[in-house]
């Protein structure tokens, strides 16, 4: 006998039938296309680490091509909120292969507060969420964006990208960092400014390792630090 969920389930199905995250083609299940999959640039072996000044490690799932950039988009800009299920499960993945852990806690990059309520979510909060599900890691909020920037993706150069985002974090009231190993969560990382000046607060707080973690990476940036 069909129970009444599942027949609720079919129609839905056949109205909306599901379709892959990247490409939009129709699927009979699951979140990607087996084209798709094949297509995504996942980064391995040392590309997948990236370093910085004030953060030590950055581990990616993928790099940043324009395979997945519509669909970065539609999660980040288009309330595609629910893509943060696939997105944090690759990086939950690309975590455990790297090998890094244990952590004290697990936190991420917050937007403004007029960003967050004008976009309804923020993206990095939810990749969080789905990596600490994953992990079993406690989540906790440690850093508050106290100044409105420009996007970065409308800047171009790194020095640029790094002032517009300088002493724009700060450690959220309350928030107990010092002597944490940390494990922090963004979507992207291309020059690392963002990350950088989020992870310069943490410091500054106490923390005593900062590893980051991010659905994807610049494929220009990889290119520049290998030559």
């Amino acid at each position: 006998m069909i129970r009444l969920q599942d027949y609720g389930k079919s129609l839905l199905d056949a109205l909306y039938p599901p379709k892959c995250y990247l490409c939009g083609t129709i699927l009979e299940g699951g979140t990607i296309c087996q084209s798709c999959k094949e297509k995504l640039l996942v980064v391995d072996g040392s590309r997948r680490v990236q370093y910085g000044t004030h953060f030590d490690r950055c581990i990616s799932y993928c790099f940043y091509t324009d395979h997945i950039k519509p669909a970065f988009h539609r999660y980040k800009f288009n309330g595609h909120y629910h893509y943060s299920r696939l997105f944090g499960q690759w990086m939950a993945e690309a975590l455990a292969e790297s090998g890094e852990g244990p952590f004290d806690l697990c936190t991420w990059v917050p937007l403004h507060l007029f960003r967050r309520w004008s976009r309804g979510y923020d993206q990095a909060e939810l990749l969080a969420r789905e990596v600490t599900l994953r992990s079993d890691l406690p989540l906790m909020r440690t850093l508050d964006k106290i100044r409105y920037t420009a996007a970065q993706s409308g800047t171009a150069h790194v020095s640029q990208r790094y002032s517009n985002v300088q002493g724009a974090y700060r450690l959220s009231k309350n928030s107990v960092v010092a002597g944490k190993r940390i494990l922090l969560i963004d979507d992207v990382i291309t020059t690392g400014s963002t990350l950088e000046n989020a992870a310069k607060a943490l410091r500054a707080g106490g923390a005593s390792e900062i590893v980051c973690l991010t659905l994807a990476r610049s494929l220009y940036q990889a290119k520049a630090g290998a030559e």
